[in-house]
């Protein structure tokens, strides 16, 4: 049989970009080229032209060992070239021999993320300790592009944390959805259960784990109606398929029941430069290698959808709670546009617990933390910027009311709380100004900037009776960043701390319901009539732009 490709080039090529199979090394092309009678090309092992073999799992070659293409050429995986390649992959890994699993034992559960998921990850721990479930647990980030905080695991028992960028040999493709198969492959154990980062249990899986079985070792909730649709199967060679659609935010898998078809979803998460632009990510690549295999599994029942979050049911009761759009994220990590994160909704099952173990993490961290990784991330502006408040025209209109006041009231010392990037500070006409921020990268650069005023590395808060005293103290643009029962504790103690006559306090204005709150760095405006300023004694000065300007007198003992 002759090649396909033999009118566009000479025999025996050391490259083809028709067919593709001409110069592949893998089995596969070693397989097409014995069939068409050619005989290897020159670089077979690696040479210049062409692609050394990779291994896909432990005694298994991948059948197209290509690094992957970046950027994708246009229209490359409509192909009609490319997809018969991926599809003539992926039907003989269904039906040739595989070495087996290796040495897989045990059970346990496996979480991925890291970075702006991790904080979910935190509650989810904690609300799988309350279901009485002693599972070892194992965490797989992606290195640097995931950090993790290992001291908001403090008390939880049983939990190893693994960094996916460490493993030898590379996997081909390692970004969110990939990263999956990559984990479970790394595990080691036999049976696992996988769970999302914006997920949790709210009964003990461990018996879902024993169900598992050769008779069924897949277990996991189909996903919407809608998503029957979102495979091309004909990409695959398969008209349509009878598995119902799988919601891939968690379910179980015995590895050595289910290992073909593990494979074979490896395979195609590792090639989903092709395979996930004919295919919802990594929860379809399930059901296309169940398509292609007909292999076992059992649904649990239907993933059914409550406004923000999945909730998955077991024998009638509720068992997980898969919140893929109510997020629990930082403040500093929600996207513009995002009106669905942290968006509290009592109706879902387990909703008090897992919202109070979330108020419990927000307020664990530090000021220099929260705010150091708002300044990082860019969120109020480039540049070491402090946001629009320290444009000129939000920052003018206040210097003037300030410096105004300055005047007519003779301060000789001013204290610039919260000082940001000292737009501010630096234009303050005072005869002795003092910048104090909780942000000592903003300090360290603004003292080499303006060596002859005095910049403090001070946390508000934690910090406070090591403030600096003065005439005056202003805290623009910092309140409506803090929580209610910051606002009302720290303005109590400064009303009474006897370190200033004057507090000044300048924020938003518009706050859109009585008692609205925000996590530290979070943000909303304060209403003089509202919680949490209401009933502290702050007299209006003015109003400018958006912004109000509060005093705080001090008490009459100070």
């Amino acid at each position: 049989m002759p090649r396909p490709c033999l009118q566009d080039h000479p025999s025996s090529p050391s490259t083809c970009r028709v067919c593709f199979w001409c110069a592949d090394v893998s089995e596969m092309g070693s397989f097409y080229r014995r069939h068409w009678g050619e005989p290897e090309p020159d670089g077979r092992l690696g040479g210049a032209l062409g692609h050394p073999p990779r291994e896909m799992v432990s005694g298994l070659l991948d059948p197209i060992p290509e690094a992957e293409f970046a950027p994708l050429p246009p229209g490359w995986a409509h192909d009609a070239r490319v997809i018969r390649r991926h599809r003539d992959a992926l039907l003989a890994l269904a039906k040739m021999a595989l070495p087996p699993p290796g040495s897989r034992e045990d059970a346990g559960i496996v979480v991925i993320g890291g970075g702006r998921y991790w904080p979910g990850i935190v509650v989810s721990l904690k609300m799988l300790r309350d279901t009485g479930c002693r599972l070892p647990v194992q965490i797989w980030h992606r290195g640097a592009a995931e950090p993790i905080r290992r001291q908001d695991l403090d008390g939880i028992e049983g939990v190893e944390i693994h960094d996916l960028t460490t493993l030898t040999p590379p996997p081909r493709i390692l970004r969110g959805w990939d990263a999956k198969t990559v984990a479970l492959l790394a595990c080691g154990w036999e049976r696992v259960f996988f769970l999302d980062a914006d997920a949790y249990f709210l009964r003990d899986p461990t018996p879902i784990l024993e169900r598992l079985s050769a008779e069924e070792p897949f277990l996991y909730w189909n996903d919407l109606p809608a998503a029957w649709t979102h495979v091309a199967w004909s990409v695959w060679g398969q008209g349509s398929s009878s598995v119902p659609p799988i919601q891939g935010g968690h379910f179980a898998i015995h590895m050595r029941h289910f290992w073909r078809e593990f494979v074979l979803t490896y395979w195609l998460d590792q090639h989903s430069d092709f395979s996930y632009v004919h295919q919802l990510g990594d929860q379809d690549s399930w059901r296309v290698a169940l398509t292609v295999t007909g292999g076992r599994y059992q649904c649990l029942g239907p993933a059914r959808w409550e406004d923000v979050a999945y909730v998955c049911d077991l024998y009638g009761v509720p068992f997980i709670v898969h919140r893929s759009s109510s997020k629990m994220l930082y403040p500093e990590d929600v996207t513009p546009g995002d009106w669905a994160s942290n968006r509290r909704l009592d109706r879902l099952p387990g909703e008090a617990r897992a919202w109070a173990y979330w108020e419990e993490l927000r307020s664990s961290r530090s000021a220099p933390d929260v705010f150091g990784r708002i300044y990082a991330s860019g969120l109020w502006g480039p540049c070491q910027s402090s946001g629009d408040g320290s444009n000129a025209s939000q920052a003018w209109p206040y210097l003037d009311i300030i410096n105004g006041l300055t005047k007519v009231s003779g301060w000789k010392r001013v204290i610039d709380l919260g000082c940001g990037d000292g737009y501010i500070t630096s234009r303050l006409q005072a005869p002795e100004v003092v910048g104090v921020d909780c942000h000592a990268p903003y300090i360290r650069r603004l003292r080499e900037e303006a060596p002859g005023m005095q910049w403090l590395s001070q946390d508000l808060d934690h910090d406070r009776e090591r403030l600096p005293p003065g005439d005056a103290a202003l805290l623009k643009d910092v309140l409506h960043h803090w929580p209610n029962r910051l606002v009302r504790d720290w303005l109590t103690w400064a009303r009474q701390c006897g370190k200033w006559r004057w507090v000044i306090c300048s924020q938003d204005r518009a706050q859109q319901a009585d008692g609205q709150d925000c996590p530290l760095g979070g943000y909303r405006g304060l209403d003089l009539s509202m919680e949490p300023l209401r009933g502290l004694g702050l007299v209006p000065l003015c109003d400018y732009l958006h912004k109000s300007v509060l005093l705080l007198e001090p008490s009459a003992a100070t």
